[in-house]
């Protein structure tokens, strides 16, 4: 009977069971792949839900006790930040090499000295001619001057003169002779042929521009890092702030927690709780512990940071004021994305784009500069030098007088020499090529970096909208929190309440007002950021 009982029942279940799963599978809708793209639309945020004297009336109970300027700040980090002062080291090579590239369009006067014509000489000579002994003595003197220019068209001008004076006697002494012998010559040496042209003019203006680019690099990498470094170490002190207002709660939690500890333990002596509560508060108790332990050793790591950043102690923040937040606030939504006025701010205030533009000039110049080095050469040489007879007893005075009478004889020569080592110009081939590509290079970097403004822009109007919407939020937290500590001191005096919750409450609120708090010294950053980005320089 009892076998009976169970097959039918089994087939009462097993009929259920099918005819149960066949009713669903034909009332339940297959799943399909929902449309992404259809999304109902959702309002933005209303800024009007900004209340700016509410807020600024918190800025004023809740401001630190001492802050300062941003420039203070800004001079501190530029005074002692090593990495800044390799910065100025770098920026300074530039300039020398720069002031050094002008001066080689400066004439250059040399005094020319060499064991032919030396600055005094003495010689005591005596030979054997025919069997007739001979014997002189020689004083010289001799002054040697040249004048260097370098051309515009990669050549040099030199003007050299000289003057040679000898004082001589050829009879042992007896009887001596004045002689001048001036000389003057002038040489020009010039590469032909670079760039494509014959002779090109512009050459040393192109020699030096790439220097001034390369200086004006160098000065605006400085400036920005100086910026940057600054924005990072206000940063670094908001941060630093912020665990210690974490650490703070977190002390008065593990205060509260110690207390509360004491009361389970005696609860547990009473039998009121299990042994289990009991370990379970103490478990929460270390935990509190452990991360005040963990803060700690934060905020000396971000005490390091701040002194390599070049701040010292007492890390002091930035003035907050309500105009900073009504600032950003003012590029709430689409304000910054929309405009093109910003977006053409931006690229002249960012310095990867305008490192871009500098590397395509300079890509640009290398290309046109060429390579003098194996370039054929042209030598003109041009030499003037008077000649006269002195006689026996010339003094010194008649040595100028004879030099400059009209009987005087003239000594001219002029040379011209071509050098041409490689016709091929293989050296320029290769330059030309690498700097053809490297043209290329700039290019494509000038329009990967203005991309990149862009995409700023877009990131940076995303971390506005988010910074504000947090703000609000957090606004009207702490409102809510203040009001919950009135709420549980209203409740005490009538009995509903107790000093321990009064005190929970008046933590809640500390928490909610270090959160804006933190909101909004995230917002003044953002400050900064804007303003480096999208300020009128």
């Amino acid at each position: 009977m009892k076998r009976e009982r169970r097959s039918l029942l089994h087939i009462i279940i097993t009929s259920v069971l099918i005819v149960g799963t066949a009713s669903l599978s034909g009332a339940v809708t297959p799943s399909l792949y929902p449309d992404v793209n259809d999304l109902e639309v959702i309002s933005s945020s209303n800024m009007s839900m900004l209340d700016t004297d509410s807020l600024e009336q918190f800025l004023l109970s809740w401001a630190p006790g001492e802050s300062r300027q941003f420039s203070d700040l800004r001079n501190e980090v530029v005074t002692n930040s090593t990495a800044l002062e390799s910065l100025r080291s770098l920026s300074k090579i530039q300039d020398a090499q720069y002031e050094q590239t002008k001066r080689e369009g400066y004439p250059k006067f040399s005094f020319v000295t060499s064991p032919s014509s030396p600055l005094y000489g003495y010689s005591d000579y005596t030979t054997d001619v025919y069997g007739v002994r001979y014997s002189s003595l020689t004083h010289t003197v001799s002054l040697a001057a040249a004048v260097s220019q370098q051309l515009p068209t990669a050549g040099s001008l030199d003007l050299s003169l000289s003057n040679i004076t000898t004082y001589t006697s050829d009879d042992g002494g007896s009887s001596w002779t004045w002689e001048q012998s001036p000389s003057a010559t002038l040489s020009l040496s010039q590469p032909l042929f670079v760039n494509g042209k014959i002779l090109d003019s512009a050459l040393a203006s192109k020699a030096l521009k790439l220097s001034e680019l390369l200086k004006e690099d160098a000065d605006t990498t400085l400036e920005d890092s100086i910026g940057s470094s600054s924005r990072r170490a206000v940063a670094l002190v908001h941060t630093y702030l912020n665990l210690k207002e974490s650490r703070w709660l977190l002390h008065k939690e593990a205060l509260l927690s110690e207390k509360s500890l004491e009361n389970e333990k005696e609860n547990a002596m009473k039998g009121l709780i299990s042994d289990n509560d009991l370990v379970q508060q103490k478990n929460r108790h270390r935990q509190l512990l452990i991360q005040l332990e963990t803060i700690d050793n934060e905020i000396n790591a971000i005490e390091d940071s701040l002194r390599s950043s070049g701040l010292s102690s007492p890390f002091v923040p930035p003035v907050i004021d309500i105009d900073d937040i009504t600032y950003v606030s003012s590029f709430n939504a689409d304000g910054l994305v929309d405009n093109e006025n910003y977006l053409q701010i931006a690229l002249t205030n960012d310095q990867d784009y305008q490192k871009a533009l500098r590397n395509l000039e300079v890509a640009r110049i290398e290309n046109e500069l060429g390579q003098v080095a194996d370039a054929p050469l042209l030598q003109l040489s041009l030499n003037y030098s008077p000649y006269y007879s002195p006689s026996s007893g010339n003094t010194l005075e008649q040595s100028f007088s004879s030099l400059f009478s009209s009987s005087t004889e003239h000594n001219v020569s002029f040379s011209v020499s071509f050098t041409a080592a490689d016709f091929s110009r293989s050296l320029s081939k290769t330059s030309s090529e690498i700097a053809q590509q490297q043209l290329l290079q700039a290019q494509i970097e000038l329009q990967n970096a203005y991309d990149k403004v862009k995409e700023k822009l877009r990131d940076l109007q995303s971390r506005i909208n988010t910074a504000l919407d947090t703000l609000m939020v957090n606004q009207a937290e702490y409102e809510l929190a203040d009001e919950n500590v009135e709420i549980e001191q209203l409740k005490a005096s009538v009995g509903l309440s107790d000093e321990q919750k009064i005190e929970r409450a008046s933590i809640e609120r500390y928490q909610s007002a270090f959160a804006l708090i933190a909101s909004v010294r995230t917002i003044y950053e953002l400050k900064l950021e804007l303003e480096s980005l999208i300020l009128i320089l």
